[in-house]
């Protein structure tokens, strides 16, 4: 839906979509346990000390948090807003250091 409103020139309305799914995928987590984890973390996540089914979970939430952060870096940027787009340029950068896209964006948002 966020991606939509992004092509229709609907910004803030994007942006705040994205912002909600964050906050829902922070707080909930993988489960009702205590389990999810941040976007904010930068360490490595030890996907090895869970069990299979949760090793799962959290890989796939992590990969959702990248594609949103990474999509609102996008809506930053159309909005001319560098400081917010550089933040979150570098956290999916950092959610998933391979990805040539985050990297990109994140090197052009840091010529600015």
């Amino acid at each position: 839906m966020a991606a939509l409103k992004r092509k229709a020139n609907r910004i803030e309305e994007a942006i705040s979509l994205i912002t909600e799914a964050i906050e829902i995928i922070n707080v909930k987590g993988i489960n009702e346990e205590n389990t999810s984890i941040s976007s904010s973390d930068e360490e490595d996540i030890e996907f090895d000390n869970l069990n299979p089914t949760d090793n799962i979970k959290l890989k796939c939430q992590q990969q959702r948090l990248f594609e949103l952060h990474l999509l609102r870096a996008k809506c930053h940027f159309d909005a001319r807003n560098m400081a917010n787009a550089r933040l979150d340029a570098h956290l999916a950068s950092s959610l998933r250091p391979e990805d040539q896209e985050a990297k990109s964006l994140a090197a052009i948002l840091n010529l600015n």
